[in-house]
């Protein structure tokens, strides 16, 4: 999370950005086991609503990446050096 944070702090709501920053990015539950902080309780800091739908900002953020690597060509596969024609 450390890494990807400032790239998926973009893709969240402000609600979620506090809670980040007020708790932290992520917090080691009581069972010894990493999670992520919630806002007021509830849902994921994470989260983002679309369309009355929760989705994951995490996820939202990749895929928004990916889409543009698409679109400029980064993502296409290189050419196989053996082809021969």
């Amino acid at each position: 999370m450390d890494e990807v944070y400032e790239i998926v702090k973009p893709y969240l709501p402000a609600t979620g950005i506090a809670a980040i920053e007020k708790q932290g990015k992520y917090l080691l539950y009581e069972k010894k086991e990493w999670v992520t902080p919630l806002v007021k309780g509830k849902e994921c800091a994470y989260t983002v609503f679309e369309d009355g739908v929760a989705k994951c900002g995490i996820e939202k953020s990749i895929l928004r990446w990916q889409d543009r690597l698409e679109k400029t060509d980064l993502l296409s596969p290189l050419p196989d050096p053996d082809y021969k024609e």
